[in-house]
């Protein structure tokens, strides 16, 4: 086949992030262009995607030998639909291979060659796709769900969702294989973390925020680490937050931790005064303990039922810009309604009451 390359092509070229092997040129979006490796010349080229699809229709026989590789029953010189999307995602590919090669000076494939999964060039370099087995891809969206949802959500996850999982993991397997050389991996396919990340993009789904609290596996366990975080440091998050942050959790390996650092961060923007004691580890219901102490002695509460994050007294000591003291957030205290109820006030009125007397010598 012949095509027609680019002129004035020494811009500086990107590729497209949610498309890989698709190039521009810069300060140019309205043209496609594909990463070629020229065997004749050695060198690379952009070839103009438009161009390269149109060229197919000139060459019935390259055509043919194309099908052949692709695993057609019916090999002959038609350019059906089918035909075009099938090599517009092997070019993808090479295209996405061809950048990387590029980049560490290594010679790159052509059609054919890649079509058969191995090259050898100067090098030595061969690429290989390994597209896992759509049965077992979707198994393994299931046991993924299982460690994450529980059994009982992972068995809710749709026909059609898992699907559309098996088809964007292999469609992203084609496009990122693994390069080699003897001994030496160039560049690897598909990470363990990758799969997983798009595993949980689908699994994300059938979390809701009001649901996401009676999950199993790691969501639920984190769930849980992540609500008990943000109240024993005084930041109250609604249904949507948790969820999001809960989600946020799993994302990497070093989610959960990110989402602790996220919470401390609010902490410390919420309580000013305490920042010093939170950098040193402190949470604020360490700090908060002697106040809501001091509020259930006095106003003879229960002190499990006093929340960092919604008592207006608890806030009022520890939000400001700095931590109340406690002598006077004794004396605050009891200029609460609730004060004059209790046996404390009574006893407290009537031992004034009684030295008053004795003062006057009539007690």
């Amino acid at each position: 086949m012949v095509y027609k390359s680019p002129l004035g092509s020494t811009g500086v070229t990107y590729e497209s992030e949610s498309k890989p092997g698709e190039f521009y040129l810069e300060g140019d979006v309205s043209k496609v262009y594909y990463k070629v490796f020229n065997t004749t010349s050695r060198q690379y080229e952009l070839l103009e995607k438009d161009n390269f699809l149109r060229g197919l229709y000139a060459a019935p026989s390259d055509v043919k030998a194309l099908k052949q590789q692709l695993g057609y029953s019916i090999v002959d010189g038609s350019v059906t639909p089918d035909f075009i999307k099938d090599i517009e995602k092997a070019q993808s590919s090479i295209s996405s291979v061809n950048g990387r090669l590029e980049a560490i000076g290594q010679s790159g494939f052509s059609l054919g060659s890649y079509l058969a999964q191995s090259k050898s060039t100067t090098g030595g370099t061969t690429s290989t796709a390994t597209v896992t087995d759509k049965n077992r891809a979707a198994q393994e969206l299931l046991d993924t769900a299982k460690d994450y949802l529980g059994s009982d959500l992972a068995n809710q996850l749709s026909k059609a969702d898992v699907k559309s999982y098996v088809n964007e993991l292999n469609s992203l397997e084609r496009k990122r294989p693994t390069i080699s050389r003897p001994g030496q991996t160039v560049a690897g396919g598909l990470t363990a973390n990758e799969k997983e990340q798009l595993a949980l993009k689908y699994i994300g789904k059938y979390v809701t925020a009001e649901g996401i609290k009676n999950a199993g596996g790691t969501l639920g366990s984190n769930y849980r680490t992540v609500s008990a975080l943000a109240s024993n440091n005084g930041v109250n998050l609604d249904k949507a937050a948790l969820r999001s942050l809960v989600l946020e959790s799993v994302t990497s390996a070093n989610g959960l931790e990110n989402v602790k650092t996220k919470i401390n961060n609010l902490a410390q923007v919420k309580y000013r005064a305490l920042t010093p004691y939170l950098n040193q580890g402190l949470t604020v219901k360490d700090i908060a303990s002697e106040y809501i102490s001091r509020k259930a002695q006095l106003l003879e509460l229960n002190p499990t039922a006093i929340r960092i994050d919604t008592d207006p007294d608890i806030q009022s000591a520890l939000s400001g810009d700095a931590l109340v003291p406690l002598y006077q957030f004794e004396k605050s205290l009891r200029q609460n309604p609730l004060w004059a109820k209790t046996n404390n006030a009574r006893e407290e009125a009537f031992n004034y009451v009684n030295t008053i007397l004795q003062d006057f010598g009539k007690a």
